[in-house]
């Protein structure tokens, strides 16, 4: 993994964490990735969006479709 990969697994993980703190406000997964995408071009948003799910599904989150 490069240090890029890192650092976005480790923001995904913070979000979900935030996530898991305020499950009144459901998340959108979608706007997350679009701007995480921007932040690491090495990664597409769908690619971003997927590794979200996995760790939002993981810690039983919810997000908007």
């Amino acid at each position: 993994m490069s240090e890029d990969d890192v650092r976005l697994m480790a923001e995904l993980h913070a979000q979900a964490t935030a996530a898991d703190d305020h499950r009144e406000i459901i998340a959108n997964l979608r706007a997350l990735s679009l701007n995480l995408a921007a932040k690491y071009p090495s990664w597409s948003a769908d690619e971003i969006e997927t590794k979200a799910k996995v760790i939002w599904r993981a810690r039983r989150l919810q997000w908007k479709d």
